[in-house]
């Protein structure tokens, strides 16, 4: 696969991997040694199952695909079956792939890491909504152990999620297995992955989409853990995707750089539950890399060659690994910090969060570059977005870039506030500290309450309380 997770990884199992569709069975086999009729040339073969009493001849290898709903008879399969018969110790030390043996024990122990990992699975997957582990015992019943779903909804939606109160935990059924669509949210990004995504007519609608019409989006998505014993747990995200501008976009669209295929989108993952927040690193899987940032972050990265984490700044001095590196760098700046900063405007209007919004900001003291970058741009773009409250107008958001910040705890400051205030300038009290600085450090604000600004003011302006004028609504105005 592009990110290293294809298909191929599944040799790390199994030396015959089996695929199910339709009405034909492919069984794989590299070393051509087990499967009968397979050539170095050919190495595998496609068996036409309608009809052919498979089963009966073959009861070992085929009757596990009943339990899973396909009888292998005179019925087509509605869907797909990938079956990864575990490579034993014997098959491993005649293998040519991997000298690794699993036992059911040691599938087991996969299955039960993979369950503490489950609910970040689904959070950036686009046509995967939900993932069932069962067990087959033998008596070849099925036990069901844990599922995880991913659930859509429009934000700003009231009411119950949809399908909230349907079971999930018996997606298989008498007969085939019962398939549901992937996650039903479309949005405007989606129109520019319609056909090619990395083909040519995609860049060239990517390159003639004006900046302020390049795509976003904002949604609700409900993570669902389900155990065996009817326990549900919930986690609650708010997801901005965004397809991203600047050098991103440039270097996207640049034929030079075509045989990357690189896409500027970039999406950020808020936690609207204590249990969810976490730092995690995606490239629509997790990694296993942290960002250090309080939101999960996904893009199209350039991944390390251990696909542990990002590329960034490995081999640097080579041409291709400048402008993996550069790539990277270029893809949070222009679209994870955009995502970032959309996200936490619509947070603002979020009544009655279980996570204080001041948590979701990028405060930290970050040690590494990728997400120092992040962190830096994110405050750039939440320069020019109704972020802040001014005291005018019956505490109007307006952008930090129109405002003017104080420091509460300065208390020579309230009388000169209020002053400003009747002089109609867009005065904000951002009382926390940290976010405060911040916004001050990276130059966020239009200006700082201070004895030159005052000074300054009332220099180029003059008084007009007296005469009872009003000067221009705010600095929102230009």
């Amino acid at each position: 696969g592009r990110f290293g997770l294809g298909f191929c990884s599944s040799y790390h199992f199994t030396d015959v991997p089996q695929i199910l569709s339709g009405e034909y069975l492919l069984l794989l086999d590299p070393h051509a040694t087990i499967v009968p009729g397979a050539l170095p040339v050919a190495p595998g073969l496609r068996i036409r199952f309608l009809n052919a009493h498979l089963p009966k001849a073959f009861p070992d290898q085929f009757v596990p695909f009943a339990a899973l709903g396909c009888e292998l008879g005179t019925e087509k399969y509605s869907g797909t079956m990938i079956r990864l018969p575990l490579r034993s110790k014997s098959a491993a030390e005649r293998s040519e792939i991997s000298r690794r043996s699993y036992t059911s024990d040691s599938a087991l122990s996969i299955l039960d890491h993979f369950k503490s990992v489950a609910n970040d699975i689904l959070l950036f997957l686009r046509n995967v909504a939900q993932i069932d582990v069962y067990l087959l015992d033998d008596t070849e019943s099925l036990r069901h152990q844990y599922s995880v779903s991913a659930c859509e909804r429009q934000f700003g939606a009231q009411g119950p999620w949809p399908n909230e109160h349907e079971s999930t935990t018996s997606l298989i059924a008498d007969g085939p297995l019962r398939l549901r669509r992937p996650r039903p949210f479309v949005d405007d990004v989606k129109t520019l992955f319609d056909g090619d995504a990395c083909g040519s007519s995609f860049y060239s609608r990517l390159s003639a989409t004006p900046k302020d019409k390049l795509p976003k989006c904002i949604y609700e998505l409900q993570i669902r853990f389900n155990t065996c014993n009817g326990e549900v747990k919930k986690y609650d995200y708010l997801i901005s995707t965004v397809i991203g501008g600047g050098h991103a976009l440039e270097m996207a669209c640049d034929p030079q750089h075509r045989e990357y295929k690189f896409i500027p989108l970039g999406s950020v993952a808020a936690p609207l539950n204590v249990e969810c927040i976490n730092s995690r690193v995606f490239c629509f899987l997790p990694l296993p890399a942290r960002s250090g940032l309080p939101v999960a972050i996904n893009s199209y990265f350039e991944l390390s060659s251990s696909r542990q984490d990002i590329y960034y700044g490995e081999d640097a001095a080579s041409m291709v690994g400048k402008i993996r590196s550069e790539w990277n760098d270029s893809v949070i700046r222009n679209a994870v910090a955009r995502a970032y900063a959309e996200v936490l405007l619509a947070m603002k209007q979020i009544k009655h969060l279980s996570v204080p919004p001041i948590e979701l900001w990028p405060l930290q003291n970050l040690k590494l570059r990728p997400w120092i970058a992040c962190q830096e741009s994110l405050f750039q773009f939440a320069r020019e977005l109704p972020l802040v409250q001014s005291s005018l107008d019956s505490a109007v958001d307006i952008k930090p870039s129109r405002a003017i910040g104080y420091d509460p705890n300065d208390t020579r400051a309230s009388k000169i506030v209020q002053l400003l205030l009747k002089e109609r300038l867009p005065v904000v009290c951002i009382e926390d500290d940290h976010l405060r600085n911040a916004l001050k450090t990276h130059g966020c604000f239009g200006g700082f309450l201070s004895p030159k600004l005052v000074r300054s003011f009332y220099t180029q302006y003059g008084s007009t309380i007296k005469d009872k004028k009003q000067r221009r609504p705010s600095l929102v105005d230009p």
